[in-house]
C-alpha cells in the first residue's frame, strides 16, 4: 500500500509541477537548469517555422486565447484541463519575439503555478532548407510535494515534445 501512496505523489507532484502558478514574470528568460528542452527537425526553411508558431497561438481556443499582441509579442491564456490533482490550471503569459530566431514566454499570473517561462529557438540547417527546432520549458508548482521536481520534469518534457510535434505536423502537411 505504501508503494501505492508513494506513487500517487509521485504523479501528484509532476502533474502539479506541469501546471502555471501565481507570480510575476522576470525581465527576460534566464535558462534554469531544471528546464527541460527537446529538438525536431523541421523540412521547412525557419520562416515558416517562425509563421507557424505563431500561428498556433490560435489554434484550440477552447484552451488557448490571445488577449494582446503588437508587432513582437503576444499575451497568452491557456487553460490545462483535468490535470490530475489540481484540476484545472489557468495560466497567462508573455511571448517576446527576438527576430525570426527565437520567440521567448514568461509567466505573468497563474492559479497554481509559481514559475511558466521558457524558450523556442529556430536554427537553420541543410542550407537553410530545414530548421533545428528547439523548444525549453521551465515549470514550478505552487503545491511543494515529494519528488515534485522529477515529477514536473516528466510533464513538461512530454507537453514540450508534443509542441514541437504539433509544429512539425503543421508544417510538414502544407509543403
Amino acid at each position: 500500500m505504501s508503494s501505492r501512496i508513494n506513487f500517487g505523489l509521485m504523479l501528484f507532484s509532476v502533474l502539479a509541477i506541469s501546471l502555471p502558478s501565481k507570480a510575476i514574470a522576470a525581465e527576460s528568460f534566464q535558462p534554469h537548469t531544471d528546464a527541460v528542452s527537446w529538438t525536431v527537425v523541421i523540412n521547412a526553411c525557419p520562416d515558416v517555422v517562425f509563421d507557424a508558431i505563431k500561428k498556433s497561438r490560435y489554434s484550440q481556443p477552447a484552451y488557448r486565447k490571445v488577449l494582446a499582441t503588437d508587432e513582437k509579442s503576444a499575451v497568452l491564456e491557456e487553460t490545462f484541463k483535468g490535470v490530475p490533482v489540481l484540476g484545472d490550471v489557468n495560466c497567462k503569459y508573455k511571448e517576446i519575439e527576438y527576430g525570426i530566431r527565437r520567440i521567448e514566454y514568461q509567466i505573468l499570473t497563474s492559479d497554481k503555478f509559481r514559475a511558466f517561462d521558457g524558450a523556442w529557438e529556430l536554427e537553420p540547417v541543410q542550407e537553410g532548407r530545414a530548421t533545428l527546432l528547439k523548444l525549453s520549458s521551465h515549470i514550478e508548482s505552487q503545491i511543494r510535494v515529494p519528488f515534485a521536481k522529477q515529477i514536473t520534469a516528466i510533464g513538461a518534457k512530454k507537453d514540450v515534445k508534443r509542441r514541437l510535434n504539433t509544429i512539425k505536423d503543421l508544417v510538414e502537411q502544407k509543403s
